[in-house]
């Protein structure tokens, strides 16, 4: 969807420069020391008076490399120019010259969509050498998580730990004006994606981060033994405490700066309780609130929220319905700041089986189908199936 194309800035040939799409853009100027970051609807008369600007002599840029696509327009150009600007000062590769990007909040058509590309776009800055990559390797090989289970990160896993810390350092989802809600960062992974090793692995990593560090921040596991085995990894993990897995229940005593939730599908409403019920109502109560659940706490106690989440995996009256959960997301202009974990680990044959099976559990598919390496059994009792397996 989007390429970055780059010019030599000391070429005096710029007026013949052509884009591939005559649309608004964003460019980055840089000398490999200094660096510019702007916008515009007019590529080659922007340079022009950059190249006229004095003041810029100064600098004696290099490359620009500017950022297009043939689905850009004014208000993408403009949101990465941005985001751009507060991520570039926060990576510090370069020293950041010209105007520093503020707080832009405006909500226009498919931002949701603009955000995951900008995702993929961090990526190919690394490859052109124009911003540091995010090396979780260093994580892995430190002794702390050298005999831990939460060891191996495919690239896919690695990109979405990187695309969340790029979302934390530009501070993207904070209300910037009184009539709008903080949004959530909601990673949308299905089962098998490895959900759980990337909320544990962002955990570590936020935790011994100089920015951080002092922080306080908790992982909301609402599944119990889930909660139970984290916790006794995290106690066995250097720097990490089992008091840093909370249930979502513990957020109605305290505030947190940051709130990595676990499993987010799993979070319950006031219904089919039964032992949980009045832990519940009491949470509410200490949290003033009439009809709460387990989502409204970890939005109203926390400045940061990374919800890990996947609604097809939605499977029980207590848990809060989609409906709801994106209902409660979108009070106030709310919102999400989307991010995707797609690769599937746990079945040879990807996403295409997967996507199979879905078919066949929502009825969408009645055709046989042959994977290699997987024998697909269609059977049309319980007990025929324990014989197979048997």
């Amino acid at each position: 969807m989007l390429e970055i194309i780059t010019f030599d800035y000391t070429d005096p040939n710029y007026k013949d420069w052509v884009l591939p799409y005559d649309y608004p853009c964003t460019y980055i100027l840089e000398n490999g020391k200094e660096v510019y970051v702007g916008e515009t609807t007019n590529f080659v008369g922007r340079i022009k008076e950059h190249k006229q600007n004095k003041e810029e002599e100064k600098y004696h840029f290099k490359k620009v490399h500017v950022i297009t696509g043939k689905t850009m327009d004014a208000s993408v150009s403009h949101h990465y120019e941005n985001l751009l600007s507060r991520l570039m000062l926060a990576d510090q590769k370069f020293s950041f010259v010209g105007k520093q990007g503020g707080y832009s909040w405006n909500l226009y058509d498919r931002k949701n969509q603009f955000e995951l590309c900008f995702d993929q776009l961090w990526f190919l800055l690394e490859e052109k050498g124009l911003v540091k990559s995010k090396d979780f390797k260093e994580i892995f090989n430190s002794l702390t998580f050298k005999y831990s289970p939460f060891v191996e990160l495919n690239k896919e896993q690695e990109k979405t730990l990187a695309s969340i810390a790029h979302v934390l350092d530009s501070k993207e989802t904070l209300a910037h004006d009184k009539k709008y809600k903080s949004r959530p960062i909601l990673i949308r992974g299905e089962a098998g994606t490895g959900k759980t090793l990337v909320a544990v692995v962002l955990f570590y990593y936020l935790r011994h981060h100089k920015n951080y560090q002092n922080l306080k921040i908790a992982l909301v596991v609402p599944n119990p033994s889930m909660r139970e085995a984290l916790q006794l990894v995290f106690s066995q993990t250097k720097g990490l405490y089992k008091k840093d897995v909370i249930s979502p229940s513990r957020l109605s005593y305290q505030k947190y700066d940051i709130i990595i939730c676990d499993e987010a599908h799993k979070l319950r409403q006031n219904k089919n309780l039964f032992t949980y019920s009045n832990n519940f109502k009491n949470a509410n109560k200490r949290l003033q609130l009439e009809d709460g659940n387990e989502l409204d706490w970890i939005l109203m106690q926390s400045k940061f929220q990374i919800l890990f989440y996947d609604q097809k995996q939605i499977v029980s009256p207590t848990e809060i319905p989609y409906k709801v959960f994106e209902q409660i997301v979108k009070e106030r202009y709310r919102g999400i700041r989307p991010i995707e974990l797609k690769k599937q680990m746990r079945v040879q044959a990807g996403r295409e089986y997967v996507n199979y099976i879905y078919r066949i559990l929502y009825q969408r598919s009645l055709k046989k189908r042959k994977f290699k390496n997987y024998d697909l059994f269609l059977v049309a009792s319980y007990s025929e199936l324990e014989k197979i397996i048997r």
